[in-house]
């Protein structure tokens, strides 16, 4: 069975930036409740913990409100009243939908072992790259949501 959920905001021991009971309801307003529901409470707690830590591999721009908080977010902006909490619950919820969407289509790309970048090319100075698999990014509306918070840039160097 997964860990307790802990979505304490700048917790110590925060293991998530949502609840179990937040997805629920998060679901009922969604045409995709059906696929949510048939799911057993230890494969939503899988989703939940699962997303997180895919945030958690992100880049912020940011420094963590404090020292102690186990996860990235809240974070210290310039503008002091926006941390980023309610932006990254926002996208941790669109991100959960979206594998919960496509979980039988990244299921089927993990196992023929397609991922991130499957092919490259060069020519002369430049890079070119063929074969992306859109399973191995985040929802384009999380992309939307954090782009202020995190660095989504991919900076390539020779050597």
């Amino acid at each position: 069975m997964p860990a307790i959920i802990d979505a304490t905001k700048a917790g110590v021991n925060s293991n998530s930036y949502v609840t179990l009971e937040e997805m629920d309801a998060y679901f009922d307003n969604y045409i995709f409740f059906d696929d949510w529901s048939y799911l057993t409470t230890d494969d939503k707690k899988r989703f939940i913990l699962t997303t997180t830590q895919i945030l958690e591999g992100l880049a912020p721009k940011f420094e963590k409100s404090t020292i102690e908080q186990s996860l990235q977010f809240p974070v210290s902006t310039e503008l002091s009243k926006d941390d980023g909490w309610d932006t990254i619950v926002k996208a941790t919820k669109a991100q959960i939908r979206y594998l919960v969407f496509y979980h039988e289509a990244l299921r089927d790309a993990q196992n023929s072992q397609i991922s991130g970048i499957t092919s490259e090319g060069t020519s002369g100075y430049s890079k070119s790259f063929g074969g992306f698999n859109i399973y191995n990014s985040y929802s384009s509306e999380v992309k939307s949501k954090l782009s202020y918070y995190v660095d989504f840039n991919i900076y390539l160097r020779r050597g």
